[in-house]
């Protein structure tokens, strides 16, 4: 598998800001709805790629094992870490872990659902061809996005890294997806938000 080089993002060419690539855009995100960057801003997502940098081996990547339980809440995101793996047909990918707080932010738990079954066709085209491309090219992918979803809106930062799953034959995405707020000097989502404790 061919590298590419760490500060090479392949979202880049992707998307479009000024646009709703993303098919939610007028039910979940404000404009623009991603927003490429060079590198991980929220410390925690920082820490995150150090990590994967640190456990890539030379000319390859990191394995999924090194992305256990111990290491996910020593960096402290136990709440926003995904893992994301191809479906059987090889043809869609889904979440095969999803923490709490990016559970929240769907509005339901949907670990073990391709992307086509729970995102709108142009979101999960785009979603689908985008994770194809981080595994083909080894390439991690950094995005800042503005949402809007079940009556609030904020800012967020995620991020797709490809690793080695267990079969070794496979490659998997790990991530996190984080408050942006901090980061980009937006004011707190949560004075933005219905005073209300469980989604529609």
């Amino acid at each position: 598998m061919g590298m590419m080089d760490d500060s090479d993002s392949v979202w880049k060419d992707q998307f479009d800001p000024t646009r709703g690539r993303f098919g939610q855009a007028r039910e979940r995100f404000d404009m623009p709805e991603f927003k490429p960057i060079d590198a991980p801003i929220h410390p925690k997502a920082v820490a995150l790629h150090s990590h994967w940098l640190a456990s890539r081996p030379a000319g390859g990547l990191p394995p999924r094992s090194a992305f256990g339980f111990e290491v996910v809440h020593d960096l402290g995101l136990m709440g926003a870490f995904f893992v994301i793996e191809r479906t059987e047909a090889r043809d869609d990918w889904r979440y095969r872990l999803l923490g709490s707080d990016i559970v929240w932010l769907f509005g339901n738990d949907v670990t073990n659902v391709p992307f086509r079954k729970h995102m709108v066709a142009e979101e999960a085209e785009a979603c689908i061809a985008l994770s194809n491309r981080v595994a083909e090219s080894g390439a991690p992918a950094f995005l800042l996005a503005r949402f809007v979803s079940g009556g609030h809106f904020g800012s967020l930062e995620t991020m797709s890294l490809p690793v080695m799953g267990p079969s070794g034959d496979d490659v998997w995405l790990v991530g996190c997806s984080l408050s942006a707020r901090a980061e980009t000097g937006e004011p707190s989502d949560q004075a933005r938000r219905p005073d209300r404790t469980r989604r529609a």
